[in-house]
């Protein structure tokens, strides 16, 4: 459908579950899945950063026709272990035992957590979301700066929904607030 109207896409993916082997490639102009491994591999393979990478390849290759560009960034699924400084953003003060690595076989299944560590664990969660988050910021910045107008007009957009909702955020609680009042 796309490609009919003048579009090309491109694709690059970083979990297992999406290797071409199970057929995810079908109808990509480019499909790149060279950083996915083995299941067990994939959870401690920190790949935002290859993702960022490869997308940017993939950018340079699109050129300046409109395009459609699927990123998967795997890196929020466990393993929970983001790299510095994100590994102690969250929960600076944790000095328990719990690292969030091989979460698979070390802690997925474990009955004995206390709260203080269920809630260190929720901080490396959100540590690997603001490590993508960073990744995806960049990337942002990179579209911005890039010849491709639809690009530009795309991310440009996306920032001006952000701006609505915050203002829309910000007005109900207000609202809210003065109700209480």
């Amino acid at each position: 459908l796309l490609a009919a109207r003048g579009y090309r896409s491109a694709a690059v993916v970083s979990g297992m579950l999406l290797h071409r082997r199970y057929g995810f490639d079908r109808g990509w102009v480019n499909y790149r899945d060279d950083i996915v491994g083995p299941h067990v591999a994939m959870h401690s393979l920190v790949s935002s950063e290859l993702v960022h990478t490869r997308a940017l390849e993939q950018l340079d290759r699109l050129g300046s026709c409109p395009f459609l560009l699927f990123l998967h960034y795997f890196d929020v699924h466990y393993d929970y272990a983001p790299p510095p400084p994100w590994d102690r953003h969250f929960d600076p003060a944790y000095d328990g035992a719990l690292s969030g690595a091989d979460f698979a076989r070390s802690t997925l299944f474990r009955r004995d957590l206390s709260p203080r560590d269920l809630e260190h664990l929720e901080a490396l969660y959100d540590g690997e979301i603001r490590w993508v988050d960073h990744w995806l910021g960049r990337l942002f910045a990179e579209l911005d700066r890039s010849k491709n107008e639809a690009a530009r007009l795309n991310t440009e957009f996306k920032r001006l929904e952000a701006e609505r909702e915050a203002q829309a955020t910000s007005l109900r609680v207000e609202r809210t607030a003065r109700e209480k009042l």
